[in-house]
C-alpha cells in the first residue's frame, strides 16, 4: 500500500511536471519553427507574414518565458555545469513574457508597418548623455530603416553632426512640446529635438525636425543611450570595438562620450572623420553581439535593466505598435498621479559634462489635517567632474569645456498652487518672469531655472508649492501619495521623501520601506525608475 502511494507521488510530484514541460517544450519548438518560417518569407518580399511570424514567436516566447521562470529556481542552485542553464536563465522569464505579449499585440500592424502599403521608415538612434536634454542625450548617431514590401534596408545612417545634417545647421518645425522647451517660431538643432521629457512628445518631435532638415517622413523612432549599452555589456562581458579597444560596464560611458572627442579634438582636420569611423565601428561590434544567439539571456537581462530607467525608448505612429512598446515599459511617459508629482529633467549643452552630475533631491512634505500640503524641494546638483579629464574649467561651451550650463525642470503637481523657484546663492540664468509655471501636456507643472557650475562646484535649487485640501485625505484618514518620474541620468539620482502629518507625530515605521524620524516618516532611494509612493498617517 505504502509503495503504491509513493509511485503516485513520484509520478504527481516529478513525472508529471517533467511530462508538462516537455509537452511546453514542443510547442515552443513548433510556434517557433513556424514562425521563423514566417518570418524568411516576410522579409523576403511578403509583408503580410510578419503578422502571423510575430503571432507565433510571441507564443513561442510567453510559453518559453513561463517553462524557465519554473525551472530556472531549480537549476540554478544544482552545482557545477549541471546549474549552468539555470544561472544563464537567470532573469530572463519575464522579459521573454512580455517581449511575447508585445508581438502578439504588434502582429496585427505589422503588414502595414512594413511596407504592405507603401515604404514605412523608422528612426533608430544612440543618444549622448553627456549633453542631456528632457528625453536623454543629445542625438548622437541615427540610422533610419527602410520597410518596403516587407523586405528591410538601412538607406541612411552616420553621426548626426558629420554625415546627416551639418553641424550648424538649425531648423524650426510645429513643436509638439511648448514652453520652456520649445518657444514658437525659434530655431533648434536637430540634435535637440528630444528637449520635451515626455518622449510621446519627444518622438514626434524628432520626427518633424527630421523632415525639417529635408529628410523622408518617419513613422516611428527608437533611443539607445550608452549607459544601456553599459547596461549590456554588464550581462554579456566586455567586447572589442575598433579604435576603442577593450570596452566594459565601467569604461564605456566615458570612453566613448568624453575621452574620445580629447583624444581626437574637433578643431583637427580629420578628427570628425576619425570619431564617425569609431562609432560606425562600435555600432557594428555591438550589431554583431546581440544579434548572436548565444547572448539572447544576457542581452534580454541589459536591455530589461536599461528600460525602466529609460535608457531605451520608442515612439510609434501606429497605435497597436506604441501599445506594445508600453508593454515592454518603454514608452517614456511622464506619470501623473492624483496626489505629489516629482520629477527633475536637466537641459544642459555646450558641454560634455552631463555624464559627471551628481544629483540628490529632498522633498518635504507638511500634511495639514484637511488634506493639503505645503511642499518643499531641494534638488542639490554637484558639477562633479573626475581630476583626470582635461579640459577648460572656465570654459561652458565646446567639447573641451568642463563648466556645466544647466536648467532645471522642475516637475509639479498640476493642482499646486504658489510656486516659486531659488537658486541658491549662485547668480541663476532665468529671470523671475520666466521661471514659469508651465502646462507640461500630460497633468502636470514644471518650473524653469538654471546655471552655471564650474568643476567641483555644487548647487541646490528650491522648489516650494502648496497643494488644496483633500489632496491627502480628509481629517482622520490622511495618505500622502506621490509618483516620481526618472531621468535617463548616467549617475544614479538619489531621493528622499519626508513626510510630516499635523498632529500626527510618527513613532514607528510605515511599510514598503518608510522610516520613522523625527517624528516624520522617510522614504529613501534611487529614482532609476518611475515610482509610486505612499504611507498612510501614523
Amino acid at each position: 500500500m505504502i509503495g503504491r502511494v509513493l509511485r503516485w507521488l513520484l509520478v504527481i510530484v516529478v513525472l508529471v511536471p517533467l511530462g508538462l514541460t516537455a509537452l511546453a517544450l514542443a510547442v515552443v519548438v513548433v510556434t517557433g519553427a513556424v514562425g521563423g518560417w514566417a518570418l524568411t518569407q516576410a522579409v523576403d518580399g511578403n509583408p503580410n507574414q510578419y503578422g502571423r511570424a510575430a503571432g507565433w514567436l510571441g507564443t513561442s516566447a510567453i510559453v518559453a518565458g513561463n517553462v524557465v521562470r519554473v525551472w530556472e529556481p531549480v537549476l540554478k542552485v544544482l552545482p557545477g555545469p549541471l546549474g549552468a542553464p539555470g544561472r544563464a536563465l537567470d532573469g530572463v522569464a519575464q522579459p521573454l513574457v512580455d517581449l511575447g505579449r508585445a508581438a502578439r499585440t504588434a502582429a496585427p500592424s505589422l503588414p502595414a508597418a512594413t511596407g504592405a502599403d507603401g515604404p514605412k521608415r523608422y528612426l533608430v538612434a544612440a543618444l549622448n548623455e553627456a549633453e542631456m536634454y528632457g528625453s536623454g542625450g543629445a542625438l548622437l548617431y541615427v540610422a533610419m530603416v527602410e520597410f518596403d514590401q516587407g523586405r528591410p534596408s538601412v538607406p541612411l545612417t552616420g553621426s548626426v553632426n558629420e554625415s546627416i545634417v551639418p553641424r550648424d545647421q538649425t531648423v524650426t518645425w510645429d513643436y509638439v512640446g511648448g514652453p520652456p522647451w520649445y518657444n514658437p517660431g525659434d530655431y533648434y538643432f536637430f540634435a535637440t529635438s528630444n528637449l520635451h521629457p515626455e518622449f510621446p512628445f519627444a518622438g514626434q518631435d524628432i520626427q518633424r525636425a527630421w523632415a525639417a532638415i529635408g529628410r523622408p517622413e518617419l513613422d516611428g523612432v527608437i533611443t539607445m543611450d550608452v549607459t544601456a549599452l553599459s547596461d549590456i555589456l554588464d550581462q554579456t562581458g566586455p567586447v572589442e570595438s575598433p579604435g576603442y579597444g577593450q570596452l566594459t560596464a565601467q569604461n564605456i560611458v566615458r570612453k566613448v562620450l568624453v575621452d574620445a572627442y580629447r583624444q581626437y579634438p574637433e578643431e583637427v582636420p580629420g578628427n570628425n572623420e576619425i570619431r564617425r569611423d569609431l562609432n560606425d565601428g562600435l555600432r557594428q561590434t555591438f550589431q554583431s553581439l546581440v544579434t548572436d544567439p548565444a547572448n539572447l539571456p544576457a542581452v534580454l537581462r541589459g536591455i530589461t535593466e536599461a528600460i525602466p530607467g529609460r535608457h531605451v525608448q520608442g515612439y510609434m505612429d501606429d497605435a497597436a505598435l506604441q501599445e506594445a512598446v508600453g508593454q515592454m515599459g518603454a514608452q517614456g511617459q511622464l506619470v501623473t498621479g492624483d496626489g505629489d508629482v516629482i520629477g527633475e529633467f536637466m537641459q544642459a549643452g555646450g558641454t560634455k559634462v552631463s555624464i559627471f552630475q551628481q544629483r540628490s533631491i529632498d522633498q518635504t512634505v507638511d500634511v495639514a489635517a484637511d488634506g493639503s500640503a505645503r511642499v518643499t524641494r531641494r534638488v542639490t546638483t554637484v558639477n562633479a567632474v573626475p581630476s583626470d579629464v582635461p579640459g577648460d574649467a572656465t570654459a561652458s561651451q565646446g567639447y573641451l569645456g568642463l563648466v556645466l550650463l544647466q536648467h532645471l525642470a522642475h516637475r509639479i503637481p498640476g493642482a499646486a498652487t504658489a510656486p516659486a523657484v531659488s537658486y541658491g546663492s549662485a547668480e541663476p540664468l532665468v529671470a523671475p518672469d520666466k521661471t514659469g509655471p508651465y502646462p507640461d501636456g500630460v497633468g502636470g507643472q514644471v518650473m524653469w531655472q538654471g546655471g552655471l557650475q564650474p568643476p567641483g562646484s555644487s548647487v541646490t535649487q528650491t522648489v516650494t508649492y502648496d497643494l488644496p485640501a483633500g489632496t491627502f485625505g480628509t481629517p482622520g484618514k490622511l495618505r500622502y501619495s506621490a509618483v516620481a518620474n526618472p531621468q535617463a541620468m548616467a549617475q544614479t539620482v538619489n531621493l528622499q521623501v519626508k513626510v510630516t502629518f499635523a498632529g500626527d507625530p510618527a513613532t514607528s515605521d510605515g511599510a514598503d520601506g518608510w522610516q520613522a524620524r523625527d517624528g516624520a516618516l522617510v522614504w529613501q532611494g534611487a529614482l532609476d525608475r518611475t515610482l509610486e509612493l505612499q504611507v498612510a498617517a501614523p
